[in-house]
């Protein structure tokens, strides 16, 4: 006869741990896809800013209709549930657009940093094109023209390039404004050859539909493949389904019993990084605005936003 096995962790060891008044979650509550846990966001606080970004504001209801206007734009191009959106962007108005836009499309979303070489983009986007992926690239004109084109031509699975400016979210007359009287990092677009390359703004927001696309997602489809940071060899990609997303926000918001549609946050830790979006998925949860900060190491700007806003986290 076998000896008995005792179950190690039947007594639930690590609720010591835990503050005081914390009690166990039905799992059942985290059935459910994030763009379905977030859709009451949405509507409840559609008039409410979501997005401040160098004095343009930007509200959860505009950001709903972008997001479909980029989710269709995908679709239309024949991406799939499945396929991959890279987003190549610092946090700017077009990084969470084209995060929920995908998410809605059934997509799975990779943040790329812009500070990648060449190299290391072309390692990520081929690893992320595996199986026959289609893959789409999120990025900017700069990056496009000083590292895209020195490897688009080795990725077959990149079809679709949509690309923006650090500035293309203001009026093109106050783009001008900008560049007459701040440096801004630019690059030249140019066609690619067997790839679609569009505007964000004069392809993509102007001429799709914002009507919610018709594509059910499920707790079981992939959210995320975030890259590590290849201290142990090559980043390896790290799949993130829609049900560990909105487990991961609930059991935080158990905790921290933040108030719905109440605060504003300040956004300098950077959407591609895991910790970056976490914290941005919460915020949409949550309906709280928050203060984009393109380069976090302009303290000068952070502290200037800080004064105007007066964020909680």
């Amino acid at each position: 006869m076998e000896p008995k096995i005792e179950n190690p962790y039947a007594n639930r060891f690590w609720r010591r741990s835990w503050d005081e008044g914390l009690t166990d979650l039905d799992p059942s509550i985290w059935e459910i896809s994030y763009t379905e846990a977030i859709r009451n966001t949405f509507e409840e606080f559609q008039n409410k800013m979501a997005f401040a970004y160098q004095g343009l504001e930007i509200t959860f209801g505009q950001i709903d209709e972008f997001s479909n206007q980029f989710a269709n734009m995908l679709v239309e191009n024949g991406f799939k549930k499945g396929d991959i959106v890279g987003i190549n962007l610092p946090n700017i108005p077009e990084y969470p657009i084209s995060l929920m836009g995908s998410l809605k499309a059934g997509c799975i979303v990779s943040g790329v940093s812009p500070l990648m070489s060449d190299v290391q983009m072309h390692y990520q986007l081929n690893d992320l094109g595996a199986g026959e992926k289609n893959v789409a690239l999120v990025t900017l004109d700069a990056i496009f023209e000083h590292r895209l084109k020195n490897v688009e031509s080795e990725l077959p699975q990149l079809k679709l390039v949509i690309w923006t400016s650090v500035v293309g979210s203001f009026p093109k007359e106050q783009q001008e404004k900008i560049k007459a009287v701040t440096e801004v990092p630019s690059g030249e677009v140019t066609p690619l050859e067997g790839k679609t390359v569009l505007d964000f703004h004069d392809d993509v927001l102007a001429k799709y539909s914002k009507d919610l696309p018709n594509v059910k997602v499920s707790p079981d489809d992939i959210a995320f493949i975030q890259y590590t940071g290849g201290t142990t060899g090559p980043p390896k990609g790290a799949m993130l389904t829609h049900r560990s997303c909105v487990s991961d926000i609930l059991i935080v918001q158990k905790w921290l019993s933040w108030e719905k549609g109440a605060k504003i946050a300040l956004s300098g830790f950077p959407f591609f990084h895991i910790a970056g979006i976490f914290f941005c998925e919460n915020c949409f949860w949550l309906g709280w605005g928050q203060v984009l900060i393109p380069n976090p190491r302009d303290t000068l700007h952070i502290c200037n936003e800080m004064k105007k806003y007066q964020p909680t986290a």
